[in-house]
């Protein structure tokens, strides 16, 4: 009897316990505090299971993240603009019409764009077939562009392929040095003057002093004296590659665009810049036809993200595109 009761007595605590624990499961108690790291919670139904990483160590797998604060409490995302360009215009070489603008009376250094008045300079001041020499004073320049060679003498017509193709400053120095720094410059700033350019000012012949300056107006008006009156110029800035042959005086040269457009069949000409300070800068002449109607634009950017520079481009003559075809 004494062990029939023992055995009762058991079985009722058993029950007793079971009906504890099936309450305690099904009230409102939090659960551990350390529970285990789940590494995939959920698969998704069209992820194949087998592409899962199953050997990743578990011990290293910390638990999952907490859910993320509401929209309204997070900090607000940075949107970058779509145009990095902290100025820029697009406009009609012909009749002047201004299509899209932003910031362009403001000055900003230019770096290379300089170079396009260096080589006007040159070509309406200097005999194409006067001869230069090299020296040590012009290859101190910043840069290696042009590859030119210490000693080797080129024709001032020859130098402008590595000033606009490769924007070699060694050319620009040699350009400027042999004519006579002073009054080379003195010419750059006259010239600019002369086509219109009020808020533009040069220091040196190649755009590395951040005192070249100008704003998007200023390189409008540029941009129509090339399209109207400097089609030789115009025609050198969109030349993949230009070559001289070896000479006694020389060796052999080839020297490749670093613009981005070329080889665009609507590109007129232009050219790039780029320094610490001026950031990117651009200027490119497009010949856009649509249906009857032709616009030739100049599309110019100034202090643009670096490597931007072609992307803002592209991206302004997409809007011109969508505005004349009335978007």
């Amino acid at each position: 009897m004494w062990f029939s009761y023992k055995i009762k007595r058991l079985l009722v605590i058993s029950i007793a316990i079971i009906i504890l624990a099936l309450a305690a499961h099904e009230g409102s108690e939090p659960p551990p505090k350390e529970a285990a790291p789940i590494l995939y919670p959920t698969v998704p139904a069209d992820l194949d299971p087998e592409a899962l990483d199953h050997n990743i160590d578990s011990a290293n797998i910390q638990p999952l993240a907490a859910p993320a604060k509401p929209a309204s409490l997070a900090k607000a995302a940075v949107v970058k603009p779509e145009i990095s360009a902290q100025a820029y215009l697009v406009a009609n070489l012909d009749t002047g019409e201004v299509y899209i603008e932003h910031n362009p009376t403001v000055v900003f250094p230019i770096a290379s764009l300089t170079k396009l008045i260096t080589a006007l300079v040159v070509l309406h001041t200097i005999p194409p077939d006067q001869k230069m020499t090299v020296n040590e004073s012009m290859l101190a320049a910043y840069g290696n562009a042009g590859h030119l060679v210490l000693g080797e003498t080129l024709t001032a017509k020859e130098l402008l392929y590595p000033l606009l193709l490769e924007s070699s400053n060694d050319a620009a120095e040699v350009l400027a040095q042999s004519y006579g720094y002073t009054e080379f410059i003195r010419l750059m700033n006259a010239f600019a003057g002369t086509i219109g350019m009020p808020s533009t000012f040069f220091k040196d012949a190649s755009g590395m002093s951040s005192a070249n300056s100008s704003n998007a107006r200023d390189l409008f008006a540029l941009s129509r004296h090339l399209y109207r009156s400097e089609k030789e110029l115009l025609d050198l800035t969109r030349q993949v590659t230009m070559s001289v042959a070896s000479t006694s005086e020389h060796g052999p040269h080839t020297w490749k665009t670093i613009n981005p457009f070329p080889l665009d069949p609507h590109f007129i000409g232009g050219k790039t810049g780029r320094t610490a300070e001026a950031r990117e800068s651009m200027i490119s002449l497009f010949r856009y036809n649509d249906g009857a109607n032709s616009y030739p634009i100049a599309i110019i950017v100034l202090r643009a993200d670096f490597t931007s520079r072609e992307v803002d481009s592209s991206r302004l003559l997409e809007k011109f595109i969508t505005r004349v075809r009335g978007g």
